[in-house]
């Protein structure tokens, strides 16, 4: 399995949103580094919320981008940022009560998550802003 490479296939042609998403692959890189060397849980635990953190953050500002602009897919982009929301909840959430640890499935749910929410999704936007 393979990191997440910045490149220019991933721009939206926002500068803020597309910093944005370089932090949110380097956070994930990081997560995908430290549980690859079997880091202590403890920091494994403090990626993972600081990815938490950092989508919910950076959906917010993109929703409101999409809101000032007059983007038709707004309604359908927030519900794929929810779904997100929900799953990695769920993944932290028994992650942080010890019924479940860091796996490879998770891994793999962020990397395509990621990855295509951002080549197809982020994609369709990009031309309003």
């Amino acid at each position: 399995m393979s990191l997440i490479i910045w490149g220019k296939e991933f721009e939206v042609m926002h500068k803020g949103i597309d910093s944005q998403h370089q932090k949110i692959i380097e956070i994930y890189n990081r997560l995908f580094t430290a549980m690859k060397k079997g880091e202590a849980e403890s920091i494994l635990r403090e990626i993972l919320g600081e990815l938490v953190d950092y989508s919910v953050y950076h959906f917010k500002l993109e929703e409101e981008l999409m809101a000032k602009v007059n983007f038709p897919g707004t309604k359908a982009h927030k519900k794929t940022h929810q779904y997100f929301c929900s799953k990695i909840e769920e993944f932290k959430h028994n992650f942080d009560n010890e019924t479940e640890y860091i796996s490879l499935e998770l891994i793999e749910y962020l990397k395509d998550w990621i990855t295509m929410h951002i080549l197809k999704e982020d994609k369709k936007y990009g031309s309003y802003l």
